[in-house]
């Protein structure tokens, strides 16, 4: 598989991932666990090691992350999470109006 350099360590990753969006998504799904974990076995037989995931995604990251610790695939595994700063900014202010309510309702 072609691998590029990382700009800021020269590290050479494969310029193919793995993406997580959907398809990941699916719980405790037995079935469609085994299906990815077969996903993931394709993608390291053909030399990939990229997983891109978000906490966006659902249960994708703790699908993908339970998928490779019972294949015991951790080691040489490069996990790239999304972070939409737009998300993040309106999470943050989500979470300080929850505090702020929580707040006033435990003081009355």
């Amino acid at each position: 598989m072609h691998k590029c350099p990382i700009p800021s360590s020269g590290e050479a990753l494969p310029v193919i991932s793995c993406g997580t969006w959907r398809t990941f998504d699916v719980g405790d799904d037995a079935a469609r666990r085994r299906e990815l974990a077969e996903v993931l076995r394709m993608l390291f037989a053909a030399g990939g090691s990229v997983i891109d995931s978000s906490p966006m995604y659902g249960l994708s990251e703790t699908v993908a992350g339970a998928l490779l610790a019972e294949m015991g695939a951790q080691q040489g595994v490069h996990c790239h999470q999304n972070v939409d700063p737009e998300a993040v900014t309106r999470a943050s202010r989500r979470w300080k109006r929850r505090c702020a309510s929580s707040r006033h309702h435990a003081s009355t």
